[in-house]
């Protein structure tokens, strides 16, 4: 539950220079990198930095672990990012008795180790009852011990709701700043340059 290996350079968050359509979204990640409010949820296109944002959390506070802010906010948490559909399909692999045990020790180090929690993608695995059921036990486990929780997703939360996660939806939108990023997709632009 470590970030992706293509987001080891990204930078901490005070040195993010946000996009035009990124602004409120990089200000919710401070507050909340700062434990000022408990849940962010980052809605947007893809493409649009929702990841990278999420990223630079994580970073931010696996590299400040130890340390305190001079506004004396606790910031020693164990922060984890966590690729929704990655996760469901190692989830299944593992109920197939591919990986079973390392399966089962990554939710109970989600479930019990986890402070602060990056859900990457939520919304882009197929909906099924059992992505359903899982998503919420894990979803309802991080609420119920007030763990802090990032979400990013391309997935309205209306739509979201609807396919099956209204109970997950509204855990984790109770005290969110929820952002919704207007921006293109970046990569897109970058690769027309």
């Amino acid at each position: 539950m470590k970030l992706p290996e293509h987001f080891a350079g990204v930078p901490s968050v005070g040195k993010i220079t946000p996009k035009p359509g990124q602004e409120l979204a990089t200000e919710a990640i401070r507050k909340w990198v700062k434990a000022e409010t408990p849940r962010v949820i980052l809605v947007g296109g893809v493409g649009s930095g929702k990841t990278f944002l999420a990223a630079s959390a994580v970073r931010t506070l696996h590299a400040l672990k130890d340390e305190r802010y001079t506004d004396e906010v606790d910031i020693r948490r164990h922060a984890c990012f966590l690729n929704v559909p990655r996760f469901l399909f190692e989830a299944r692999g593992a109920i197939n008795g591919l990986n079973r045990v390392e399966h089962n020790r990554t939710v109970d180090h989600l479930l019990s180790t986890c402070t602060a929690v990056v859900l990457d993608d939520l919304g882009a695995e197929r909906s099924t009852d059992y992505a359903n059921e899982t998503l919420y036990v894990i979803v309802d486990a991080l609420y119920g011990r007030n763990a802090q929780t990032m979400v990013t997703t391309n997935v309205k939360l209306s739509a979201l709701a609807e396919s099956g996660s209204a109970r997950i939806v509204s855990r984790l939108s109770e005290g969110a700043t929820i952002v919704n990023m207007t921006i293109a997709d970046l990569r897109v632009d970058r690769a027309r340059i």
